[in-house]
């Protein structure tokens, strides 16, 4: 269990690394019911105290009724999931998903939303748009069901999670015994678990549903009982789908498996350090990018000698040799490093933390090597133009075809038409009297929109 829990930990901060997701859930007025840390840090709450009990519209604009084109509103009204792009005062762009939460009647309890930053990725897209269809990013839905089963077993409610997990549609399941859908080998443990939780006892349980296409399906359930006036009234729980986990794993070895596959399957460089700064683990990209072998890392991994450490490793490929880089860099802010051989990375870390002490460091690489390569080249072709256009001897200049505004000029311009650069762009051709009159740059344009360009056309300026 110890290795189990020390994999599951290292997962956990791992996947916090990659970013994370807002969610709160409110009631029918919006007041806020809960909230993960995530929406906690976005809102800069504090603690979840300094969320529950607020109307969300207060908490993202200080607004006293729900804010214009709210996604929680639409999803409310409709009975139905909703998405949205939502740009807030603070420029950040977030894509936000709604979905209604229903009890056994189909009256709505609350809604919840997830919050996504995508600022950076909206970004990229409108800088990229004009000469590019940018791919898309896929948005992947939460597994988990809640529900609720009463002292005789029935169940009461299961949110519609259930059907992403099982194939069941809420409605179709509700006020049905709940045993009678457990496989029925497992029928015996999930009875003895019920009498476990009656008497008060919490802890998950992992078993097999028959699903709707009929097929044994592994979950995971973590319930609690509800008691009133010491009478017990039945459980509440989240179910998860580990069905796929339980296929993989069997044994500490294939769990372990699936989370090298996990790590394997990203485009950035991820390693784990105890407090210590001793190699955890890592991924084949971390190999490649360091350009160090798994036999290197593994001999790191198990040697005591802090002169063989991977941070030692690292610092002296770092131009300069940056040891401090791994000392110092604030939890969850991204920073550049340049290696020797030019590779230019982005580098942000997390604590690995376990029994609410830190345990170690998760550090993310991402090479961006060709992203500042481009961007280096695009300002030398920029420079590049600059300089043949203001050298040309011949009268040039950008305007806008549309109402003729000057964009930029060059010294030719200015030596022939006698204009200054500062007294012309960002003004229109016709308000410094450069045309005779309107029809003269009418007929130019006209020209031009005809033929797509201006060869040899005569014009005259003033």
């Amino acid at each position: 269990m110890d290795e189990l829990d020390r994999l599951e930990r290292e997962k956990e901060a791992i996947l916090n690394a990659c970013g994370s997701v807002a969610i709160e859930y409110l009631d029918p007025e919006f007041k806020v019911l809960w909230a993960n840390q995530a929406a906690v840090d976005l809102y800069n709450a504090g603690s979840l105290e300094g969320l529950q009990g607020r109307h969300c519209h207060q908490v993202v604009r200080d607004l006293g009724e729900p804010c214009p084109g709210c996604n929680a509103v639409a999803a409310l009204r409709a009975g139905t999931y909703h998405q949205s792009e939502v740009r807030r005062s603070d420029g950040r762009t977030f894509f936000v998903q709604s979905q209604p939460v229903f009890d056994r009647s189909s009256r709505i309890m609350g809604v919840v939303n997830a919050d996504t930053d995508i600022t950076d990725r909206t970004k990229s897209e409108k800088a990229l748009r004009r000469s590019e269809e940018k791919y898309r990013m896929l948005v992947e839905t939460i597994n988990e069901a809640i529900f609720e089963v009463d002292a005789e077993g029935i169940l009461t409610y299961i949110s519609p999670g259930v059907e992403r997990i099982l194939g069941y549609r809420p409605e179709t399941i509700i006020e049905q015994p709940f045993i009678e859908y457990v496989y029925a080998e497992d029928q015996q443990k999930l009875a003895e678990r019920f009498v476990e939780l009656a008497g008060g006892d919490t802890r998950a349980l992992e078993y097999r549903i028959v699903n709707a296409s009929g097929r044994p399906h592994w979950v995971e359930t973590f319930s609690r009982p509800r008691f009133a006036d010491d009478r017990f009234l039945g459980v509440v729980g989240v179910m998860t789908d580990i069905d796929q986990r339980k296929r993989l794993e069997g044994d500490a070895g294939r769990h372990k498996q699936l989370l090298e596959a996990t790590l394997n399957s990203t485009a950035d460089g991820i390693m784990a350090t105890d407090r210590e700064g001793r190699l955890l683990t890592w991924n084949h990209r971390f190999e490649e990018m360091w350009r160090l072998s798994a036999g290197q890392l593994r001999h790191m991994q198990a040697s005591e000698d802090p002169a063989t450490s991977i941070i030692g490793k690292l610092a002296d490929a770092i131009a300069g040799g940056a040891p401090e880089l791994f000392e110092r860099l604030p939890e969850g802010v991204k920073q550049e490093i340049i290696l020797r051989d030019g590779s230019v990375f982005e580098v942000v870390s997390l604590a690995l933390s376990g029994e609410g002490l830190t345990a170690g460091q998760v550090w993310n690489f991402r090479d961006v090597t060709s992203a500042k390569q481009n961007e280096a080249a695009l300002v030398r072709s920029e420079e590049k133009f600059s300089k043949l256009f203001d050298a040309s001897p011949m009268w040039s200049e950008l305007v806008s075809l549309e109402d003729g505004r000057f964009i930029e000029v060059n010294q030719a311009f200015q030596t022939i038409s006698g204009f200054e650069r500062d007294a012309v762009v960002g003004r229109l051709s016709t308000d410094i009297g450069l045309w005779p009159d309107v029809d003269a740059r009418d007929q130019s344009v006209a020209h031009f929109k005809k033929h797509g360009r201006m060869d040899a056309f005569p014009c005259q300026f003033r």
